[in-house]
């Protein structure tokens, strides 16, 4: 499919033949558009569906990974075909790097993978998941990496972000605690990064987050998985003083006249 479509982009100017390839090329990139807005859908009500359930064995859960096996194994298929069609064949050159780009940024890599990759990361907590998950997730990343090394606009995208400028926007980033939670943005508030180097960076994201939930195992209590969002956010990440721990405290309201009648809030130690 790759190689015809740069057949076609090199054939476009022969004269009145290129017209019904023109057609044609119309009405399958409207095919898969309606296909593309059809699958995007039913990604989004697998992924809502999945998110409220716990259970591996629910039907949600099952019709998530499901889809995640299909869509990866599906990827997997694009991405090999991208990268032997860059490859010499015959004695003569293989497809363009810009068009191969292009191609693969408008097949459901492009396309699905990123919102899905970036959405499961809600689920990294979900042990049964991650076990299933992480090995395609980590062929993902490995073959999406055969392509972008290949691709001259990814390669200088991706020393862009490591040239000196970008550093010291990320050492600033980081030494303001506002700004440090919008890292990313800071980071690459000087240009959008190439789209398959934010899927490749995000893909590595979730398969780290993934392997990690599989080195820690499984959560000892339900709750700790019901609660992993609180427990893992900076509020409780240095853990409670022991002391201040085994007190009670109550809360009671005492509105002062001099704060224009707001209602502050004093803490009174009970013993």
């Amino acid at each position: 499919a790759i190689r015809s479509g740069g057949a076609g982009g090199a054939g476009g100017g022969g004269g009145g033949g290129g017209a019904p390839a023109s057609a044609e090329g119309r009405a399958a990139h409207e095919l898969l558009e309606g296909a593309g807005a059809l699958l995007g859908s039913y990604q989004l009500h697998v992924l809502n569906a999945a998110a409220a359930v716990q259970s591996a064995e629910a039907p949600a859960s099952v019709a998530l990974l499901d889809y995640a096996n299909t869509l990866f194994a599906n990827c997997q298929e694009v991405l090999a075909m991208a990268l032997e069609a860059m490859r010499p064949s015959g004695g003569g050159a293989g497809v363009a790097p810009g068009i191969v780009d292009t191609a693969v940024q408008h097949s459901v890599v492009g396309t699905l993978l990123p919102t899905f990759a970036t959405s499961l990361c809600l689920f990294e907590k979900r042990l049964w998941l991650a076990s299933q998950l992480c090995p395609p997730v980590v062929k993902l990343v490995r073959a999406l990496d055969n392509i972008t090394s290949r691709i001259p606009a990814v390669r200088e995208a991706e020393r862009e972000i490591h040239d000196r400028a970008a550093v010291l926007r990320v050492q600033e980033a980081e030494s303001s605690t506002e700004e440090s939670l919008m890292l990313r943005l800071s980071v690459l508030s000087s240009g959008s990064l190439h789209r398959l180097l934010d899927l490749e960076k995000t893909l590595a994201v979730l398969g780290s987050r993934m392997a990690a939930t599989m080195i820690a195992g499984a959560p000892e209590l339900e709750e700790e998985e019901l609660l992993s969002t609180w427990l893992k956010s900076p509020v409780l990440s240095a853990g409670l003083d022991s002391n201040i721990a085994g007190r009670s405290a109550s809360v009671e309201p005492d509105v002062h006249a001099g704060l224009d009648s707001k209602t502050t809030v004093r803490l009174r130690k009970e013993r």
